[in-house]
């Protein structure tokens, strides 16, 4: 007979509906799992014992194995989800829930490294438990977690803050760009096209309908009376195509992806065009070179 106990009724009342779960499949092997508590809706313990185990499977095993798989699990996200609720922040109910999904993914990951890595601590974890439920027949779930399994703790610690902190850039990102697109879209149309040319280098450069530059002197200018010293040469690229408000935007991107041809499409929408194709952009690159253009470059 083993007792587990938590600190939280609710807890342990959620630890008790998921090992109901597991009834079925252990009769299927030939297990039999019983359960005792004081309060189904709000338990304080819970016994239990299993019958028809063999002699290689000591229940102390059994138990340390399946309560590693409920910490690692339904545990876990429960602790994100908690943890979101109090977080400073006060998210709303919506975001805090796809966030506390991107937390546990992060914590459930297993690619080439961190498979290892979650493994060896899942492998401690069960063990430090067969240890703990041979030695005590009566064990405290959420001590056990506080005093020997810290590092773990911290892990979702920092899967939320890293989850976090990607949430608040991009919610940053995306009222940048409500930003910019509320000046393109009160801005008087300019006819005609822009050509934006974007290479693998992170090098780009804009020009107009004849193919000739695109004059950047007075976006330089203002950039340089700017309190700011960092302002990226594409950030002057892209005042500049904002204030021409063009009526239509090419953007033509034949090699590697590029974060400012992503941001330029996603604000001109539907005055954007998107060239991939080598043979598209080669015939613009030509085209450039006979007009004797010479390229803007943010290097």
């Amino acid at each position: 007979m083993h007792r587990l106990r938590m600190g939280a009724p609710l807890d342990l009342h959620d630890l008790l509906l998921w090992l109901q779960g597991l009834a079925a499949p252990l009769a299927h092997r030939g297990v039999l799992l019983f359960m005792q508590v004081d309060d189904p809706a709000g338990p304080a313990y819970i016994d239990l014992d299993f019958e028809g185990l063999a002699e290689t499977c000591p229940s102390e095993h059994l138990l340390a194995g399946k309560l590693t798989r409920y910490l690692y699990g339904p545990w876990q996200y429960r602790r994100i989800r908690r943890r979101l609720a109090d977080a400073p922040e006060a998210f709303a109910e919506e975001e805090a829930d796809a966030l506390a999904t991107a937390a546990y993914l992060r914590m459930t990951a297993f690619g080439p490294r961190a498979g290892s890595v979650r493994q060896r601590e899942r492998r401690w974890m069960e063990r430090a438990l067969r240890s703990l439920l041979k030695e005590n027949r009566e064990i405290n779930v959420d001590g056990f977690l506080h005093f020997r399994c810290r590092p773990f703790l911290a892990d979702i610690d920092d899967a939320i803050r890293r989850a976090t902190d990607e949430y608040l850039v991009s919610l940053e990102y995306e009222q940048f760009l409500d930003i910019l697109r509320h000046f393109l879209y009160t801005t008087p149309v300019t006819p005609g096209t822009v050509y934006v040319l974007c290479r693998g280098d992170n090098t780009v450069a804009g020009f107009d309908d004849r193919l000739q530059p695109l004059d950047l002197g007075r976006m330089e200018r203002i950039a340089m009376q700017a309190e700011t010293n960092d302002l990226h040469p594409q950030d002057v690229l892209m005042s500049e195509l904002i204030t021409r408000a063009p009526e239509q935007l090419v953007i033509c991107l034949p090699e590697a992806e590029n974060a400012f041809a992503y941001t330029l499409m996603r604000i001109f929408a539907g005055r954007a065009e998107l060239w991939t194709e080598r043979v598209q952009c080669d015939h613009l690159m030509e085209a450039i070179d006979n007009a004797h253009a010479t390229l803007y470059t943010t290097q």
